[in-house]
Formats: structure tokens, sequence, C-alpha cells
């Protein structure tokens, strides 16, 4: 529809220019809502992640203090068994000495 003075494709123009405007305006809102989800989904991403890195962390921790008692036990326990074969090596050596008395004694 043209008009010679040219108001109506003016009009016409305008309304679609309008209504393009609209649906670039729309299009950034979604996109910037679209940025928003995403800048949200990665800071919640984040903060699980932190959570399970410092539970891991607390996890190895605990482990590392068993391993240390484990270790520590078994230091004491070989310690008292080497000092319990020492003190009846000593025992044998000294039961051995007193039968060697008592052999030169005899003689």
């Amino acid at each position: 529809m043209s008009t010679l003075n040219g108001h109506v494709m003016d009009d016409e123009l305008q309304q679609e220019r309008e209504r393009l405007e609209a649906a670039i305006a729309a299009a950034k809102a979604r996109a910037a809502a679209a940025r928003d989800r995403s800048a949200n989904r990665e800071r919640d991403l984040r903060a699980a992640l932190k959570i399970e890195v410092e539970a891991s962390q607390a996890n190895l921790a605990e482990m590392e203090r068993q391993h240390q008692v484990a270790v520590e036990m078994l230091h004491q326990a070989t310690a008292a068994e080497v000092e319990r074969i020492l003190a009846e090596a000593r025992r044998h050596a000294s039961v051995i000495e007193q039968l060697a008395e008592q052999a030169g004694d005899e003689r």
C-alpha cells in the first residue's frame, strides 16, 4: 500500500521497525537471562566442588592420622617384640653360663 505522499508506506516501515526492535530487545533479554542462568550454574557448581574438595581433604587428613596411629602401634609392637626376644636370649645365655659353671665345677 503506497500513497502519493508515502504516509502509508512510512507507517508500515515504522511498524516493522518497531516489531524488529521489540524482537531484538526480547532476544537480548533472553540472552542476558541465559548468561545469568549459566553464571548461577557455574557458581553453584564451583560451590559444590569446593565442598567436595574440602570433604576429600578432611577424609585424607583422617586417613593420614589413622595411618600414623597404625605405624606408631606397629613400631611399639615391634619394639616390644625385640625386647622380648632380647630378654629371652639373655635368659638363655644365663642358663648356658650356669650350666657351663656347673660343668666346670664337676670336673
